[in-house]
């Protein structure tokens, strides 16, 4: 997907990862993808491709600030376990540090009420989201589905509904999706209850407007609270 210039990630290459402190937390994945603290003001996501940065920038084009700004897109040539192993180059990207408190730390705490202001203002944003209009063929729909899906019997059941739905009222219509949108990986102001993260992207596509809806059922994700 092309961006516009002023959304295209900058980027830049190391020649070895410097020493950074680890981004720690009960909500940081401590497998796959690993967290630094770059700056006071930003992080260094490691083990990224060029598909995140480009979703993650296209994110915080349409949502603002609530959406990491992608700093930069980092290659490192070297990363050493130790003096005598180096590793082939990753890539990384530098984002803007969100504040906020996880979803998923915070929701036990919130009384009804509460819980009703951040589910209206995660719709609000949302339906921002999916009111960008987009073109792409259904084969590369397919191509979205099977790579976004754990399994292979999930990657069959979404291309059979994607294959065979037509939906009414742009239910069928390409949106931007998250992918993986839990209470993990949403952040908000515990005073305030602002949304102030959506994290990480990997995940993001360009989709019909009915998978994430799909997805959830299959993974007995949907919750109708």
């Amino acid at each position: 997907m092309a961006l516009h210039n002023d959304m295209t990630p900058h980027n830049e290459s190391w020649p070895t990862l410097p020493s950074l402190p680890p981004l720690l937390g009960p909500t940081v994945p401590t497998i796959g993808h690993r967290f630094f603290i770059h700056s006071p003001s930003t992080i260094l996501k490691l083990g990224t491709d060029d598909g995140e940065g480009i979703m993650t920038a296209l994110a915080h084009s349409i949502l603002g600030p609530c959406v990491p700004r992608v700093v930069s897109v980092v290659t490192i040539s070297s990363i050493a376990s130790n003096a005598l192993t180096p590793t082939r180059a990753q890539q990384g990207l530098v984002l803007t540090q969100q504040p906020g408190m996880p979803l998923v730390e915070l929701w036990p705490s919130l009384t009804t009420s509460q819980r009703q202001t951040v589910k209206a203002k995660l719709c609000h944003l949302l339906m921002h989201m999916r009111a960008r209009h987009f073109a792409y063929s259904d084969d590369s729909r397919v191509r979205a589905l099977h790579a976004s899906a754990p399994d292979t019997e999930r990657a069959v059941a979404l291309e059979r509904v994607q294959r065979g739905t037509t939906g009414v009222g742009g239910w069928n219509r390409p949106v931007l999706a998250h992918g993986d949108l839990s209470d993990r990986n949403i952040l908000v102001d515990r005073h305030t209850l602002a949304v102030t993260g959506f994290l990480d992207w990997e995940m993001a596509n360009i989709m019909p407007a009915y998978f994430e809806y799909i997805e959830a059922r299959l993974s007995e994700g949907h919750q109708p609270e």
